[in-house]
């Protein structure tokens, strides 16, 4: 959202525009976009991804390998429909299934987030609790329940991601739909600040510079050290 853009000092708004529309690349087949912000004051990529379906499974290999990675770097927030699950003993739930679960391209996908030094944000805040966000029919009348759709981001130093429950879905399904298909995943940034107590007066620093406090504090330790002799007590 426009209201989302930040702008760095010095910068005015229209600026802080422009320069994201012109950081914009995205493939000819609309497979991958990406666009350059900034976050909380951090120069972050953006990259919502859609990866081959099983009809084009033998292709998803080489574009997490390489495509997709020309486009990534550490500082990338990734949005994707991986079509695979990072772990299918954890992101795959399957009932009277056929056959086995097309996860092509996983170990490939799996390598790019490792090298890149992204979080799983999903994972490293749900443990291993199930949590699946599509949900397709197969044959036989069950339902397959997979973890395709992901959130990745950036460790960096005093920001901290949350995993959250979305509450409503921005893209309602209708009541007669065939499938459930995709639910929506949300991550959020938090930045850990300290905050200034009230409880105490501060003190301005500059008074360890006069001779007279300094001279006062020091007999005051003296008249401790002697009363208590930690020392001979074993006290320190």
């Amino acid at each position: 959202p426009r209201s989302s853009v930040e702008t760095a000092p010095g910068q005015s708004y229209q600026q802080a525009v422009d320069q994201v529309r012109n950081s914009i690349q995205r493939l000819a087949n609309g497979r991958a976009v990406t666009a350059d912000v900034l976050m909380e004051g951090r120069k972050i990529r953006l990259a919502s991804v859609y990866a081959h379906a099983d009809t084009a499974a033998a292709q998803r290999p080489a574009f997490f390998r390489t495509t997709l990675r020309r486009m990534l770097h550490k500082n990338t927030i990734l949005g994707i429909d991986a079509n695979v699950v990072p772990n299918e003993s954890l992101d795959l739930s399957r009932a009277n299934a056929g056959s086995a679960y097309n996860n092509t391209g996983a170990s490939e996908l799996n390598q790019l987030i490792a090298d890149l030094e992204l979080i799983d944000v999903a994972r490293e805040y749900l443990g291993q609790e199930p949590f699946y966000t599509s949900h397709h029919n197969v044959p036989g009348g069950a339902v397959t329940h997979t973890r395709i759709d992901q959130l990745y981001a950036p460790d960096k130093d005093g920001i901290t991601w949350e995993h959250t429950t979305v509450e409503r879905d921005l893209f309602p399904r209708p009541k007669d739909a065939i499938e459930l298909d995709h639910d929506m995943i949300e991550i959020r940034v938090q930045r850990v600040t300290g905050k200034r107590g009230t409880d105490l007066k501060p003190v301005d620093e500059s008074i360890y510079e006069e001779e007279a406090f300094v001279t006062a504090v020091a007999g005051e330790i003296n008249e401790i050290v002697r009363k208590e002799s930690p020392e001979t007590n074993g006290t320190w």
